[in-house]
């Protein structure tokens, strides 16, 4: 997927979006039933309205109602929408004739303190994940926050960022922040853990990228739209290469909060952000397997086949080194690890190969999740700063995950950028499933939890491998770049010394293929031309041997090399085989000049320093001075004048 043409959003609309003249049929039965158009837009393949109760009713064929929740007042109806024949065959779903409060959560769990575990900063975990050296400049991370029934208006102040940022790291440098307002609900400029978390963490780790924050309100309406102005951004809005959605609205196989209209639509949006090379992360949840005490679920988005799902781990048990840690199941008793098999999509492509548990509920099989895991514990995660006061205790959970891996994601687009790729990452999940033993570090049930079982439901096993607890464990971030970069190699001469003049000939000379970026293991055709081939060269070969022709002779070497994924690059090298005389002298001169930089002046010996069991008077030291000057010098002009050879001597030029 990541090798294929890319496409922008014009043409996407072109291929993918909807007929102009199929909105046009929808707007004019808007305007049929008094019905305001606030919104016309052909890549969300969507046509938003308002207008009155009475005309909303005689529109679709119902009867609103206003309804009473204890999680909050909302309108909605009983039955069927009903749509004249014109109009049905291109219309998919009505979506926000019903508002009700959806089961959404955003998780942050209470913290503890197991041992061998410490509070971090963002950048030593990823140092810790290898991640590599860059500020996302160039790009633009998509947070999504939503209205919860815990925290009814979400926000940050930018304050409490600045010192959050400031105590991460004084090289730190506060982001450019967009708020996206969507369907009214706004950044309330209260700090809360979760903005907070989402913010930094992504900053800390891509400080250079633009931070894009959607506030969206509570109802399906408000994720769709929200999803929208993330896929397909109207020209006012930020255009994010990556999205973060540290939340999950509910189980996927509820339908009392999303309808299979709902799931159809944002299923819908997933899949354009694929498309458009959008990488997509959401959280697998805090809650382990569960739902409730006896039926184990997958949490949605995660569970979209379309999304990387993220859930969580610990870092524990540190040395000093980088390397010298160990990351367990997160199931700490500050929450654990969501993961599971999901009850509505089917196993998907790059799962196939895996022996996945069934559901744990009908006992049918299911795409699995999580995906990846990460540093996710409150004992090994963050603190912040929220209302001016620094957190007691770390602030972590799944929600955690998203960003770090968001903030990475902005790294690696941005060098892809300014390698010349033409695609950014994208929709990663087909590349980690493939390569997982070299991307990702499988967290295991050693020296930890050993599965994700929470508040009595029996959680999955974390093992070798994938599994529904930890996924395909923590990225490797310098391997999910170097998979992602474009494909090369060049041919490397291997020389005895740096005064190694070349390939002589009458001898054996040894050739390297060094290859960057792609997905091994590679295959190598090699082809020399006016050259025999001595030993290696075969198609699993990285290195090969010459019988270096006669005298003079031009010979070239030439390599393709092929990736997993059967992209391909082509290098060659022109080179003449040397004299072996010759090439002995310009060896010896080669070592000469080096031997003269090493007497490069000044060179001080202190008046009275023994030498030889001799003491050097002051005139003594001077000359030897001016000796080394000298020979130094000589080499220079020796090394700075083109010679040219001819048979027995050489001839100044």
């Amino acid at each position: 997927h990541h090798h294929k043409k890319p496409m922008n959003h014009e043409i996407f609309g072109d291929q993918f979006g909807a007929p102009h003249e199929d909105i046009e049929l929808v707007a004019e039965f808007a305007r049929s039933h008094d019905l305001k158009i606030i919104l016309r837009h052909e890549n969300r393949r969507s046509v938003v309205v308002e207008g009155r109760v009475k005309s909303i009713n005689e529109a679709f064929g119902i009867t609103l109602y206003q309804f009473e929740s204890p999680k909050g007042n909302y309108h909605g109806f009983d039955g069927q929408v009903h749509l004249p024949a014109s109009i049905i065959k291109v219309v998919e779903s009505v979506i926000g004739l019903d508002n009700r409060p959806l089961d959404a959560m955003h998780f942050v769990a209470d913290p503890n303190d197991p041992p061998f575990t410490r509070v971090h900063k963002p950048q030593d975990v990823a140092v810790r994940y290898h991640f590599p050296p860059g500020s996302g400049i160039g790009q633009t991370i998509g947070i999504y926050e939503m209205s919860t029934i815990r925290i009814p208006n979400p926000g940050y102040n930018l304050s409490d960022v600045t010192m959050t940022l400031n105590s991460f790291g004084a090289e730190l440098t506060v982001p450019n922040i967009i708020d996206v307002s969507i369907d009214g609900q706004v950044n309330s400029g209260v700090s809360d853990l979760e903005t907070v978390l989402d913010i930094t963490v992504a900053s800390t780790i891509a400080n250079a990228a633009t931070i894009a924050v959607y506030f969206a309100p509570l109802s399906a309406q408000g994720i769709l739209h929200a999803l929208q102005a993330m896929v397909h951004p109207l020209p006012t809005q930020p255009v994010p290469t990556v999205i973060s959605i540290s939340y999950t609205w509910g189980f996927d196989f509820l339908t009392n909060f999303l309808s299979d209209d709902d799931y159809t639509q944002l299923g819908k949006l997933f899949r354009d952000a694929a498309d458009l090379q959008i990488t997509v992360l959401a959280s697998t949840g805090d809650l382990g397997a569960t739902f409730n005490t006896a039926r184990p679920y997958a949490a949605y988005p995660a569970s979209d086949p379309m999304v990387l799902a993220c859930g969580g781990s610990v870092i524990g048990n540190e040395g000093y080194g980088i390397e010298t840690f160990e990351e367990y199941v997160w199931n700490d008793g500050t929450g654990a690890t969501g993961g599971g098999i999901s009850d509505r999509f089917v196993v998907p492509s790059y799962q196939s190969g895996l022996a996945l548990p069934v559901q744990g509920n009908t006992g049918k099989a299911g795409r699995g999740i999580p995906d990846v895991a990460g540093n996710a514990s409150n004992n090994s995660c963050y603190k912040l700063f929220i209302g001016g006061v620094q957190t007691k205790n770390g602030v972590g959970g799944t929600s955690a995950v998203c960003p770090l891996y968001a903030g990475l994601i902005a790294i690696i687009n941005s060098q892809l950028r300014a390698a010349g790729a033409e695609n950014p990452a994208g929709f990663i999940n087909i590349l980690l499933y493939d390569n997982a033993a070299i991307i990702c570090r499988d967290v295991t049930a050693v020296a930890g939890p050993t599965n994700n079982a929470y508040n009595g439901t029996p959680g999955y096993i974390a093992g070798l491998g994938w599994d529904a607890c930890t996924g395909l464990g923590s990225i490797r971030g310098n391997q999910l770049l170097n998979a992602l970069r474009p494909l090369g190699c060049q041919i490397i001469f291997k020389k005895k010394d740096n005064c190694d003049p070349g390939p002589v000939a009458g001898t054996i000379a040894e050739f390297t293929a060094e290859v960057s970026g792609g997905v091994g293991p590679f295959v190598y055709y090699w082809e020399p031309v006016n050259a025999a081939k001595s030993s290696g060269g075969g198609l699993t070969d990285q290195k090969i041997s010459l019988e270096i022709p006669p005298v003079a002779t031009v010979f070239s070497l030439k390599l393709t090399v092929e990736d997993i994924a059967q992209i391909s690059v082509t290098f060659s090298v022109n080179y003449v085989s040397l004299d072996p005389e010759i090439a002995a002298i310009e060896h010896a001169l080669c070592e000469f000049v080096h031997w003269g930089y090493q007497f490069k002046p000044p060179i001080y010996i202190n008046p009275g320093d023994p030498y030889r069991n001799r003491i050097f008077s002051v005139q003594e030291l001077m000359g030897l001075n001016t000796l080394a000057g000298r020979v130094f010098n000589l080499t220079e002009s020796i090394l700075r004048k083109q010679l040219t050879f001819e048979t027995g001597k050489l001839q100044e030029r």
